[in-house]
């Protein structure tokens, strides 16, 4: 379309394709809510629904930091930006890269590609590791598309609305812990 399209240089494509994201993961929790079983599993884990992504946040937050001690060229601050992406390549990466960190942003989306792919290729192997929440874990924020698929293969139908619930949360986090990491 963008060639078909003479778009003028004063729209600012970046906030459009922004936006197009928060209205796709609005999209998918409007999808969530409508499934069958989500109000059995909301009962059943109740709260407890709300640790995996915290988990999942902190186990990554945590994990970029200590990784990044290992790294002199990266900061801190970028180091918590690059574990703030959880999984979430397309926006992590763009929203890095806007705030003019054109190099940690690439690095965000190659690592949170590599996550995914990890995911998609070691879910079994996670799943008799560590559990059957591990490949959640794992895919971070793709769990609730991408990596769907291959979660309810190696684990349970019930799992894919744990999955998603994760992937949608972690799909808000995303964009407000970059915010917060590099206005702050």
């Amino acid at each position: 379309l963008g060639f078909l399209v003479n778009i003028p240089e004063s729209v600012n494509i970046d906030k459009i394709s922004e936006y197009m994201l928060y209205l796709l993961v609005f999209g998918i929790g409007i999808t969530i809510s409508r499934s069958e079983g989500i109000l059995r599993i909301v009962k059943t884990y109740h709260l407890k629904l709300f640790l995996l992504p915290l988990m999942i946040t902190v186990g990554s937050l945590f994990g970029s930091v200590i990784l990044g001690f290992f790294y002199s060229d990266i900061s801190l601050k970028h180091s918590l930006g690059l574990g703030a992406g959880l999984g979430y390549y397309s926006l992590s990466s763009l929203m890095i890269s806007q705030y003019g960190f054109k190099e940690i942003g690439a690095i965000a989306l190659i690592s949170n590609i590599v996550r995914e792919i990890l995911t998609l290729i070691l879910a079994p192997f996670i799943v008799k590791g560590f559990g059957r929440f591990a490949p959640i874990a794992s895919a971070g924020a793709t769990s609730m598309d991408t990596s769907l698929a291959v979660i309810i293969k190696y684990t349970d139908k019930e799992n894919a609305i744990i999955s998603m619930f994760n992937g949608v949360t972690l799909s808000i986090l995303v964009p407000l812990l970059i915010t917060i990491i590099y206005e702050f």
